[in-house]
């Protein structure tokens, strides 16, 4: 689901658009006093209600392959091939787990939540799973801009949106979506699973 998507949904609750409107309406809505407001306001408020699915133990995690160009140089030592994993994936929040060759690896160190040292003598392909954190949204971000959760959680966010900018305009609406938001919130199971931190060199 893209941010554009996400917006019309939004805007549909409002009751705001007495005909069709598109994603590619957006742009011009946003030069309409009627519409302006409301989605100029928008990307905080997506990023608060965001946040608060987060912070309900709501995660998603991805995979992905890392080689030896992802060692930091600087950082490598000796034993360990040392990758630092917030600049290597753009949304990376926190280290899930680590595969080689397709099987459970626990022999890593994981420093301040981003190192990843790895020892020198891996041979084989290196896959880490990592939990996601979507970049915030800002005024100035695409309509295509794909948000990286799964359509379970994004499905809820207008419901958040809508209740939070609709205040002013119909509480018992915005309360009714807030209730909403609430309810289905409460019924997304969150993701159980752990991280394994194994420290090979007496470091943690």
């Amino acid at each position: 689901m893209t941010w554009g998507e996400i917006q019309i949904l939004s805007l549909q609750k409002m009751f705001l658009n007495n005909q069709a409107i598109s994603v590619d309406d957006l742009e011009t809505l946003k030069t309409d006093k009627k519409y302006a407001i409301y989605l100029n306001a928008m990307p905080a408020t997506a990023n608060e209600g965001i946040s608060i699915i987060l912070s309900r133990g709501v995660s998603y995690s991805v995979d992905a392959t890392i080689d030896e160009t992802n060692f930091d140089k600087d950082l490598s030592t000796d034993e360990f091939n040392v990758v630092n994993l917030e600049d290597t994936f753009t949304d990376y929040d926190s280290l899930k787990s680590v595969m080689v060759n397709f099987e459970d690896f626990n022999n890593y160190v994981i420093k301040l939540n981003k190192y990843l040292l790895l020892p020198k003598n891996i041979d084989g392909s290196i896959i880490v799973s990592y939990r996601t954190e979507p970049k915030a949204l800002t005024t100035s971000t695409g309509s295509n801009y794909k948000i990286n959760l799964p359509i379970r959680v994004l499905s809820i966010l207008p419901l958040y949106i809508a209740s939070e900018l609709y205040k002013d305009d119909d509480i018992s609406l915005a309360t009714i979506y807030r209730n909403q938001f609430e309810a289905e919130l409460a019924g997304l199971k969150p993701q159980r699973d752990d991280i394994h931190f194994t420290s090979v060199n007496g470091w943690l």
